[in-house]
């Protein structure tokens, strides 16, 4: 009798281990958030109300209201050999989106695109909203930011809850406007 007392006490200890181990273990959670694929697409900022990342003809890259017409808002998603590295190329302008400087709040521009220039490479790495990334640049490890409606873009130190530096991907296509 003892036995079974003992046997009975240790499979009900081992179930409700069991039970409390699933009650304390982590939820599922969706697969990882894949990055873009290659392509066309406007650039939106979480924070700035959905305004559009746009590279104008003097080599800024600045922060407006997101206009269909307007290609210099529309930017082609090219892959680099680097494993999850892009570059950004302005289709209006033909340039690829850099960051000359190493500082917070130095401006993106744009440039000539130069393959081994890896002030161009940049990461799309997944936020804690869906759908959304930060974009981490590969020379600065720095992540770019809006910092203001209609103003320039700049980087700063990638904090993963700064809305600032969520950026939302609009698909425009494979080369519609190229």
């Amino acid at each position: 009798m003892k036995s079974r007392t003992r046997r009975t006490s240790l499979f009900l200890t081992c179930a409700l281990g069991a039970g409390l181990v699933a009650l304390n273990a982590a939820p599922a959670s969706a697969a990882p958030q894949a990055a873009p694929e290659p392509g066309v697409y406007n650039l939106l900022n979480e924070e700035r109300g959905l305004q559009c990342l746009a590279g104008r003809s003097n080599n800024t890259v600045t922060i407006f209201n997101c206009i269909d017409s307007y290609t210099d808002q529309y930017w082609r998603l090219e892959p680099l050999p680097l494993a999850g590295y892009f570059r950004f190329r302005n289709v209006h302008t033909g340039k690829c989106l850099a960051m000359s400087g190493w500082g917070n709040g130095d401006r993106a521009s744009g440039y000539e695109c130069i393959d081994s220039y890896n002030d161009q490479w940049w990461k799309p790495e997944p936020t804690l909203a869906s759908n959304a990334y930060q974009l981490r640049n590969h020379k600065t490890g720095k992540c770019l930011v809006a910092r203001e409606k209609n103003g320039r873009a700049t980087q700063y130190d990638c904090v993963l809850n700064y809305k600032d530096q969520w950026w939302n991907f609009f698909h425009r296509g494979s080369s519609s406007r190229a």
